[in-house]
């Protein structure tokens, strides 16, 4: 490994920047720091880095990290880039993995993970600039050349334009599986070593335009029919007179590289899908609909061909049918399963797992009702457990065998953990909505736990609510507004950003300015809010914040442009609040602004944005 290490960080965030470079120093690289993209252009030509540490959300004009990644390594096509974010998903981590970036690290870092990388990163380096020195000497000595051919750990090969092997090295013949380079001379190089032939081409077709070819990855066919990726690095190797005798190459074995990238993307899958079902679950209060996306989601994540869920009847001590996927017929809505019976029944009673790798074996008893005809090999059964009680049973079924590795059972057990809470959460809201104590305070702990909901949803907010709720109660109090009318503005406070539940995570959560059209979808969460609560009559009073919070005193705000005294009283005193505590909050692409900077903005904002009076009577508060 290169002793010289020198790592170049990029990051608008100085303190987590500067944090970076003190622990990195301090393990003797050499580090300089960069906060935007014009310095991180000018230290790459001065100080030349190694390794870069880039933001992925860094602004570079209409670009952002991998942009930047990609200018640097322009000017140094070696430069090793490591993408940086604190928000991962599966587009992102593709787009930086086959882009020019090197790895993908996600915020917050963990010093081990990125001490990790690095050492990689240099061992990559130091593996490239001795593959550069023993290409260059080749050119010098045929007898050096040789011996480094012989005993290279990668693959080399050399080819003729007319695309037969003039030789290849042990480790080549090794990697593919054959007895000896003389085996290898006399392949066909599109039928007996590339998958695909038009891989062969390309590449012959870049040396034939004089063009090296670096980190193209091929599928090639071993002598025993397996496949493995490789990846090639080849030049042309002309004589004296300018002419091109062979195409000189190096090769890699990279399928446990791309087995890992696969195995990432799986998991990044398994991910959003249970995001997916978290966001019914959170969004909806019909148990079959979230059943129904449940096994949707879940079906394709496990591998499995049909699954279904059994709720157990407490009264009758019995596992009825709920919702199900994959079946060929319409039996399996007819079960009825006594506990202790089945693999199902015997799952719920004893509550534990049951794999059962062949159905054969069970005779008449089965793994339930309803499965004659389905051809089902094996299954695996799991209980829905929550707060300690049995709900039912999540079925997994397959037409051929279930060999359940321990990430396979993780996963199924989220699953069905996302199925027990949701029938408790359906459970607690049916309750709820039988219950014939007092109305109001059933209807304030509802609002209460929407507000937190949405705080719970978007943490950079957390507590928003709960503060804006509280000062706009005191506006409202030194505006002389009565009892009755402060009941409804705590009320409309609490919801203020109620429809904000139908707006995409995308959106929401995006940490970074939003674009136009992103913008357009915000804009419209107050319609989402009329449209949630206008039907509700004990909630119509308090409308007015939820509803048009976001129009200004001079016309231009949203939904509707409303104007001067067309605003709601309550409207106009939550709209001064709610900017004082945005602003006052930080944000991951910007810090909380001072006090003084704040009031400053909203006295600058009176009889434009804000109506003059209510401004007034802010500034007067104390706060």
């Amino acid at each position: 490994m290169t002793t010289d290490r020198r790592v170049l960080i990029v990051d608008d965030d100085v303190d987590f920047a500067d944090s970076l470079h003190d622990m990195l120093s301090a393990e003797n690289y050499r580090v300089e720091v960069a906060h935007n993209a014009f310095d991180a252009v000018a230290a790459a030509e001065t100080f030349a880095p190694q390794v870069a540490l880039l933001d992925i959300r860094l602004q570079m004009g209409s670009g952002d990290g991998l942009d930047l990644l990609a200018a640097l390594k322009q000017k140094n096509p070696d430069l090793l880039g490591i993408i940086v974010t604190a928000y991962a998903d599966i587009e992102t981590a593709i787009k930086a993995l086959h882009g020019d970036a090197y790895d993908y690290l996600r915020k917050p870092l963990y010093f081990q993970e990125l001490a990790a990388t690095l050492q990689r990163c240099f061992e990559r380096i130091g593996l490239e600039e001795e593959k550069q020195q023993a290409l260059d000497a080749l050119h010098e000595s045929e007898e050096r050349y040789r011996s480094i051919f012989e005993n290279a750990l990668e693959g080399i090969f050399r080819i003729t334009p007319s695309e037969g092997f003039v030789d290849v090295n042990p480790a080549l013949v090794q990697m593919l599986g054959y007895s000896s380079r003389e085996d290898m001379m006399t392949l066909d190089l599109r039928k007996d070593l590339f998958a695909d032939p038009q891989e062969l081409r390309y590449l012959i077709d870049q040396h034939r335009s004089k063009k090296a070819v670096r980190n193209f990855e091929s599928i090639w066919k071993q002598k025993s029919g397996d496949l493995i990726t490789v990846g090639i690095n080849s030049r042309i190797i002309f004589d004296e007179s300018g002419r091109a005798v062979f195409y000189e190459g190096m090769v890699q074995d990279v399928t446990d590289r791309k087995r890992a990238e696969e195995k990432l993307q799986h998991q990044f899958r398994r991910l959003a899908a249970l995001r997916a079902i978290d966001l019914a679950i959170t969004t909806n209060f019909d148990l079959r609909l979230i059943f129904n996306l449940l096994l949707d989601q879940g079906l394709p994540q496990l591998g499995v061909d049909a699954a279904a869920v059994l709720l157990l009847n407490p009264h009758m001590q019995i596992l009825e049918y709920a919702a199900g996927r994959g079946f060929w017929g319409d039996a399996i809505a007819s079960t009825r399963v006594p506990l202790g019976e089945s693999p199902a029944g015997r799952a719920a009673l004893e509550r534990r797992s049951i794999h059962i790798s062949d159905l054969s074996n069970l005779g008449n008893s089965g793994a339930g009702q309803g499965l004659e005809g389905e051809g089902f090999v094996s299954a695996y059964v799991i209980p829905l457990i929550i707060k300690g009680a049995v709900k039912g049973v999540l079925e997994l079924f397959h037409r051929g065998p279930i060999s359940p590795k321990a990430d396979w059972k993780d996963f199924a057990e989220m699953i069905a953990e996302q199925a027990a809470i949701a029938i408790d959460n359906i459970a607690l809201f049916e309750d709820l909505q039988r219950s014939n104590t007092n109305l109001a305070m059933a209807y304030d702990t509802t609002l209460e736990g929407w507000s937190r909901a949405l705080d719970l949803r978007d943490r950079e907010t957390e507590g928003h609510t709960k503060r804006v709720t509280e000062l706009t109660l005191r506006l409202s109090r030194a505006m002389g507004l009565s009892e009755t009318e402060l009941a409804h503005i705590r009320r409309g406070a609490i919801l203020h950003d109620i429809g904000k539940m139908a707006i995409p995570d995308s959106i929401l959560l995006k940490p970074a300015p939003l674009t136009e059209d992103e913008w357009e979808i915000m804009r419209r969460h107050p319609l989402y809010a009329y449209e949630m609560l206008s039907p509700i009559d004990y909630l119509r009073p308090a409308l007015d914040i939820p509803y048009c919070h976001h129009e200004k005193w001079d016309g231009t705000g949203y939904p509707r442009q409303l104007r001067g005294e067309q605003i709601p009283p309550a409207a106009r005193i939550f709209a001064v609040v709610d900017v004082w505590d945005a602003l006052r909050s930080g944000r991951p692409y910007r810090a909380a602004w001072t006090q003084e900077k704040v009031l400053e903005h909203i006295r600058s904002l009176s009889g434009s944005y804000f109506d003059d009076r209510v401004v007034d009577q802010f500034l007067k508060l104390d706060i």
